[in-house]
């Protein structure tokens, strides 16, 4: 299975390479893209960007993928979303995304998603995607609904910095 950049009518979503180490680094500094991301802290150094870049860019098979989005109308860089966890066995893969403040509530995250959920469709080897959300993000809570996504009524506990942080399990059949 080859993951691909991928089109839809306002974005390119671009697999993410070493050329978009700059971009990386600028999103994961960001306070309100680090809000609701509990598994690391806020890159200091470049060299994070390229760790990060790195790991979604290993050889295939793979099982975890980014891509960046990209305005078509002025070549800019939006946000990254994509899949990582990928359990082969349960034909199941989890979901990420972030989007820069800047481009929050235009649709462009729910325009990506479905693009990549479409995409992810397509590909025998995965039938349910899933969405750990943080509860208190509500902006995401109500995208993983738009995109249908149901609650599976299972939470995880994510421990970062002495704390714990309740996330919601969601789940989309293909």
């Amino acid at each position: 299975m080859q993951f691909i950049d991928l089109e839809t009518d306002t974005l390119y979503l671009r697999n993410i390479s070493p050329q978009e180490r700059e971009f990386v680094f600028e999103e994961f500094t960001d306070e309100k893209i680090n809000q609701y991301l509990f598994d690391a802290d806020p890159m200091k150094d470049i060299a994070e960007a390229d760790e990060l870049i790195e790991f979604y860019t290993c050889p295939e098979p793979k099982n975890q993928n980014r891509w960046v989005l990209v305005r078509k109308s002025d070549g800019e860089k939006l946000g990254t979303c994509g899949f990582h966890a990928w359990n082969r066995a349960e034909r199941q893969i989890e979901t990420g995304y972030e989007l820069k403040e800047t481009f929050r509530s235009q649709g462009y995250m729910q325009e990506a998603m479905t693009r990549i959920l479409d995409f992810a469709s397509r590909i025998p080897e995965i039938r349910t995607v899933d969405a750990h959300i943080c509860e208190g993000n509500a902006s995401s809570l109500r995208l993983a609904a738009r995109l249908g996504f149901s609650d599976t009524g299972k939470t995880v506990n994510y421990s970062f910095h002495a704390a714990e942080y309740l996330h919601k399990i969601f789940r989309k059949q293909l």
